[in-house]
């Protein structure tokens, strides 16, 4: 007993040894968030997340696409025109539902009011057939985090139409990016 209590031990200690001679990897350093700054906007998204790429900044539309080409889709971020009469979130998400279910076998497939640190956000929701293929469109509406102002902010994801968890990575990517909407300091 003593001798394979002693042979355990043995054998421990020969592990251990081996393990710390072993030369050890830093775990792999994380890359630095990408910032993406959209002048024409007034907007930064603070941190792009991994799965998606900047594709183009300039101009009035921010253009994202998924890093992986494989995934295809685009992602566009506009701000329109200051609005003296004030918005109402409400009514533009309804808007976008008749526009959606009015496309070429069009569907309407919800809306959704999303709480966020800069104010109420809505969602919709939809899918159509384009030459012979099905696309889903995913908008988010939110107010311009600059409040002297009324502006509309929209994010639009449109991609290939695709299961639910497959729709729910890609509603995932635009909350994701609202989260991060931030309005860019003023220029002195």
């Amino acid at each position: 007993m003593r001798r394979r209590a002693a042979a355990i031990v043995f054998a421990a200690a020969a592990l251990a040894a081996l393990a710390a001679c072993r030369e050890s990897q830093p775990p792999p350093v994380a890359p630095a968030p990408v910032r993406v700054e959209h002048p024409a906007s007034g907007l930064a998204i603070a941190a792009l997340p991994a799965s998606l790429r900047l594709v183009s900044a300039d101009g009035p539309v921010l253009e994202l696409a998924p890093a992986d080409p494989a995934r295809g889709g685009r992602f566009t971020l506009t701000a329109g025109d200051p609005e003296p009469g004030g918005i109402n979130l409400i009514e533009v998400v309804r808007a976008a539902g008749v526009e959606l279910a009015a496309r070429p076998e069009g569907a309407f497939l919800g809306q959704r009011e999303l709480i966020t640190s800069t104010g109420h956000a809505y969602s919709a929701r939809g899918t159509w057939v384009e030459d012979g293929e099905k696309r889903e469109e995913l908008r988010i509406y939110a107010l311009h985090p600059e409040r002297s102002v009324d502006r509309l902010v929209t994010l639009t994801y449109v991609y290939p139409a695709g299961d639910r968890e497959e729709s729910g990575e890609r509603f995932n990517e635009g909350l994701f990016v609202l989260g991060e909407l931030e309005k860019l300091p003023a220029a002195d």
